[in-house]
């Protein structure tokens, strides 16, 4: 099958700022393709490793200056060792790479053309030394420059002659036998990639320059799919998906691969979070019996545990540890909180002990289809681009639908354990309910009410550890000690306090918790405004709010009274703004005066 190569070009007008590096790192990835091409990057030639580690493959630069010029291209992992011969120039205006596949070269070259006319026709008199003339050549970039005023530049220079340095453009393209593509496929039509912000002025200035003859190798492949697809009487087969996919892949179902990605905190092998990447049908076996098994789930838990059970609600624990608390300080009882950490949790658990609990929950059939999915998996890690042997994977349940079910059987092993030891005095909250544990998938929070509790609670949990290879981090467990225990001592090796403590994103404790919970979800609120404020759009205001802003208010107000005050400032017209600014501004208001059917007073409309 003949190599595909997909290319995609940007002027991305400087990317220094981290974030907006990182949200055009992001959009590029998404375009999935093989080979993408940034001019006006501003990169130095000190930031390529630091680009080159939050790209996560190949990138080849010509360095200009930290305010001008800078062209970039990035290789995605799939052409990893294709590029065997790099030129650059030496003012950050072209990067140009030979490709070398089994079926033929290919080379791609990076333009951003000068601003000044004299410039621009010097720097495309130089274009023949840099791009290799034994190869098929693709050129892509910002050219600022236009082969046709009357349909490529809209403005005051629209009747003007073209532009400076378009002939030795020409001459150079008609020597590789280069055509622009969008022009040779839209004679006629008008389009712009640039526009000046207040809209008067408008050019097409980046452009793709493909050879000619690709046109009819085009066609002919067309041609030819269309008889076999006939002959096939249109059967979807092998060729079909990969006609759609540039790798057909391995068509056995256990197809996985893990990719180390990057997350924060210290560059530390344990702080990387593996990221699973699974194929289409291991997605749809996985979804279809993750819905079989949700249906059984609020039989098989207790009721607290909360996650990935319906009918439970993780706010359902939170109002509990809220009311424990405060019944506990205003009597002063002896009770302790023990909040456990474990390390990787998803990814400790062993099989093997996950199919006994499947096996002692009596889940049989469901059992052999979670072998399919987990017997005999293999994988292999991707760093840098490059692609490690293949290993067998013999723990871990992360990255597919079925993880936080299956991990909420594997903990129910502990609750039942704990619950079940008569040593592990429970805690009676009023109403006579008897609670040791709540859980939130991994999150563990235990309620000791007696000395000799912690001994019961550790022997409990080396027992889980030896069984199930899971394993307690005891540098983050965190504990509280309430009521008559405040300030003792007590025998368990955990973080003690005796002021607040952290249970899935709320705070609970003595030092005005709630306060400190809102404290907390206003610095969230200001980075999340931070991002999204800048952003002038229409479409879309009321997703991005309900699904990143609202979450941060909704959350702790179902806990803790919602604090006004500190809210209805700068945070409230946040809202006001990005919604309603533009339309208020030229109505003059958000509500009509009488006269127009609302309630606002005055005649004068702004």
């Amino acid at each position: 099958m003949a190599h595909t190569l997909s290319v995609a070009t940007l002027n991305v007008n400087g990317m220094r700022d981290h974030r907006k590096r990182s949200r055009i790192f992001q959009y590029c990835k998404s375009m999935e393709v093989d080979c993408v091409c940034l001019q006006e990057t501003h990169i130095l030639e000190e930031d390529v490793p630091l680009w080159a580690y939050e790209w996560g493959g190949e990138l080849h630069a010509s360095f200009g200056s930290s305010s001008s010029c800078g062209t970039v291209i990035l290789l995605s992992a799939r052409q990893a060792g294709c590029a065997t011969r790099v030129e650059t120039d030496h003012e950050g205006r072209l990067v140009c790479i030979l490709f070398k596949y089994p079926q033929g070269n290919i080379a791609i070259c990076n333009v951003y053309a000068p601003n000044r006319p004299s410039a621009r026709r010097d720097f495309f008199n130089t274009l023949p030394s840099f791009v290799p003339g034994s190869a098929p050549c693709v050129m892509v970039g910002d050219f600022n420059c236009v082969p046709d005023s009357g349909l490529d530049r809209l403005g005051t220079s629209v009747s003007a002659s073209p532009d400076a340095g378009i002939t030795e453009l020409d001459r150079f393209t008609s020597a590789h036998l280069l055509a622009d593509v969008w022009r040779h496929m839209h004679p006629c039509s008008t389009v712009y990639t640039w526009v000046r912000p207040n809209g008067e002025d408008a050019s097409r200035i980046d452009r793709v320059y493909a050879p000619t003859y690709l046109d009819e190798k085009y066609h002919g492949a067309r041609v030819r799919a269309r008889v076999e697809a006939v002959e096939a009487e249109e059967r979807p087969s092998l060729r079909f998906y990969q006609s759609v996919s540039s790798s057909a892949g391995d068509r056995r179902v256990p197809s996985v691969a893990l990719l180390m990605g990057p997350c924060l905190g210290t560059p530390w092998i344990p702080n990387k979070r593996p990221i699973t990447l699974l194929n289409v049908d291991y997605k749809l076996l996985a979804k279809a019996l993750c819905n079989r098994l949700a249906l059984a789930m609020p039989h098989l838990v207790g009721d607290l545990q909360t996650c990935a059970v319906k009918g439970h609600c993780i706010q359902q624990n939170l109002w509990l540890m809220r009311d424990l608390t405060d019944f506990v300080i205003e009597r002063d009882l002896p009770c302790a909180l023990v909040s456990l950490d474990q390390q990787k949790a998803f990814d400790m658990v062993d099989r093997g002990f996950l199919m006994n609990v499947l096996e002692t929950f009596q889940l049989h059939p469901f059992r052999k289809w979670i072998s399919v999915l987990y017997q005999e998996s293999f994988s292999s890690v991707i760093v840098n681009g490059f692609c490690s042997e293949v290993f067998n994977v013999e723990r871990g349940v992360a990255g597919c639908p079925l993880s936080p079910l299956l991990y909420v059987l594997f903990s129910e092993s502990l609750s039942r354990l704990l619950e079940r030891d008569s040593r592990l005095v429970p805690f009676v909250v009023p109403g006579g309910a008897k609670v040791k544990c709540a859980q939130y998938a991994d999150d563990v929070t235990c309620v000791v009410s007696s000395l000799g509790s912690f001994r019961a609670l550790s022997q409990d949990l080396s027992i889980f550890e030896r069984a199930t290879g899971a394993k307690l981090n005891p540098e983050k467990t965190k504990g509280l000690r309430l009521g008559s225990w405040r300030y003792r001592d007590l025998p368990f090796g955990a973080s003690w306090s005796d002021q607040n403590i952290k249970i899935n994103g709320i705070w609970f404790g003595y030092d005005a918790p709630c306060d400190v919970t809102w404290s907390e979800r206003a610095e969230v609120f200001e980075r999340t405004r931070n991002l999204w404020h800048p952003l002038a759009f229409d479409l879309g205001k009321v997703t991005v709010i309900n699904r990143f802003v609202s979450p941060i208010l909704w959350y702790p107000g179902a806990v803790y009274q919602f604090r006004v005050a500190s809210w209805c400032g700068w945070r409230g017209r946040f809202f006001i703004h990005m919604v309603w600014w533009y339309r208020a501004c030229q109505e003059g208001g958000i509500v009509p005066k009488t006269g127009e059917g609302g309630t606002r007073g005055g005649s004068s409309g702004k």
